[in-house]
Parts: structure tokens; sequence; C-alpha cells
């Protein structure tokens, strides 16, 4: 069985649409929930900078892979294998 990398790219994205969601979720509660002061202002650009930073690091790990290639998976379970 052959499994292709691209489908871990599709879970990749995934994960990425519910970060987003729950990133969304976050900004919105501390503008809306905080204290309007510099604090909060300034916590939050601290926030997304920080969000972006991983994004670009995630980004720049995954843009070398070749996403074409598949795994093979359980090739060779079913040859037999003498023990000696």
């Amino acid at each position: 069985m052959i499994l292709q990398l691209k489908y871990f790219l599709y879970v990749y994205y995934a994960f990425l649409v519910v970060w987003f969601l729950f990133f969304l979720i976050s900004i919105y509660h501390i503008l809306k929930f905080g204290f309007k002061n510099f604090t909060t202002f300034f916590m939050t650009f601290i926030f997304i900078g920080f969000a972006l930073i991983l994004l670009f690091i995630s980004f720049n790990f995954i843009i070398p892979i070749d996403w074409k290639v598949g795994i093979s998976i359980f090739s060779d379970i079913f040859k037999s294998n003498p023990i000696f």
C-alpha cells in the first residue's frame, strides 16, 4: 500500500483552518472583553506577531518537501521471510 505525502499536507491545511478559527475567536475575546488600554493592544499585536512568525517557520519547513512522493506501508507483510 502506498500512501501519498500530499494527504499529510491536506491534514496540515485542515489544522491551519481550525487554528485560524481559534485565532480569530481569541483575538475577538481579547479585544471585546479585555481592558481598553495600551497593554491590551500591545499584547494583541505581540500575539499576532508570534502567530505570524510560527506560520512563517512552518511554511519554510514544508516548502522543500516533494509532496508527490509516496510512502510504502506494509509492503513486505505478506512475503515470507525465513528466519535462518
